[in-house]
């Protein structure tokens, strides 16, 4: 059987939509992938934060006590880690101890400690931080202090330009 001219080139045609068919699908596919990894991007950052200037004194030894005002609470999202940092500036008032500053959980369970020994009068800035895999919904982290091994008493030494801050930053997939 001969083959017209007008049958080539329907064999053709029709052989070129099925080509043009199948790369639209890889490409769609590819596309579905490439947005998969752009929502997987999104949020990638700072999260929430809290920041204080007012002073706390009289902290007394080993009574693990919150920090006024660093306190974060936000919607985590599953299978997303975050990256939680604070920042506090500490004096040990009338004894050599050991402050211990940490990032708690809202039931207190500590998850990051930052402590060295000071001495009376002596202060330092403390920056303890963590990455946490929380599950999904509303969590709760906070800083708090102590002083022990030696006792006496601790106190932030804050201001406008030496504040204490909490911050959360997603720092992406788990």
């Amino acid at each position: 059987m001969k083959v017209t001219n007008e049958q080539a080139v329907g064999r053709d045609v029709a052989r070129n939509f099925r080509q043009l068919a199948s790369e639209l699908e890889t490409a769609t596919t590819d596309l579905a992938s490439v947005d998969t990894r752009v929502v997987a991007l999104e949020n990638l950052g700072y999260i929430t934060g809290a920041t204080n200037t007012t002073t706390q004194s009289g902290i007394a030894s080993s009574t693990p006590t919150d920090l006024t005002g660093l306190s974060v609470t936000w919607d985590a999202v599953a299978g997303r880690r975050y990256r939680i940092s604070g920042r506090v500036r500490c004096t040990q008032s009338t004894a050599v101890g050991v402050v211990e500053v940490s990032i708690t959980t809202a039931a207190n369970t500590i998850i990051d400690r930052d402590s060295m020994t000071l001495g009376v009068n002596e202060s330092a800035s403390f920056n303890p931080w963590t990455i946490v895999t929380p599950s999904a919904g509303s969590v709760t982290y906070k800083m708090r202090v102590t002083t022990f091994s030696g006792g006496g008493t601790v106190g932030t030494t804050l201001d406008a330009e030496q504040p204490s801050r909490i911050m959360v930053e997603d720092i992406g997939l788990a």
